[in-house]
């Protein structure tokens, strides 16, 4: 939807200096452009349209546990940890001791709460981290 919005908007301004697509004001072109047809699928509407605000096509719904599981959730988590021990918040022994320190800190709350963990330590490979400066 975006995407396509994006490119009517493009196509429908044009390239020129004059009505280029950043043009948001009051006699810029944008301001011409029609919504596109309806993007839902064309039969039984889904039952979550029928929550309010669920049949706008122009607000964006984001699914707030896949955005967060499969994208900023893990980075978040490890530039936090990252940030944590470059404070020297788990000791002031080299970085991959403290995150084994991290580690064990981890690994036992998890116990005291009664919750598992798939991951068996933390290190670079485990947050995909190649090359990260200040390691020391």
């Amino acid at each position: 939807m975006l995407l396509s919005s994006f490119i009517t908007l493009y196509t429908h301004c044009g390239t020129t200096t004059d009505q280029e697509w950043w043009n948001v004001s009051s006699t810029g072109r944008v301001r011409t452009v029609h919504p596109n047809p309806s993007p839902f699928k064309r039969g039984r509407p889904s039952p979550l349209r029928s929550i309010p605000g669920g049949d706008s096509p122009y607000v964006i719904k984001p699914d707030l546990m896949h955005v967060f599981h499969i994208g900023i959730g893990g980075d978040l988590a490890a530039s936090c940890l990252y940030a944590l021990c470059r404070m020297h918040v788990f000791g002031d022994d080299g970085f991959p001791k403290r995150l084994d320190q991290a580690f064990e800190r981890f690994d036992r709350w998890c116990s005291d709460h009664h919750y598992t963990s798939s991951v068996r330590g933390f290190e670079n490979a485990t947050f995909k981290v190649k090359v990260f400066r200040g390691q020391t």
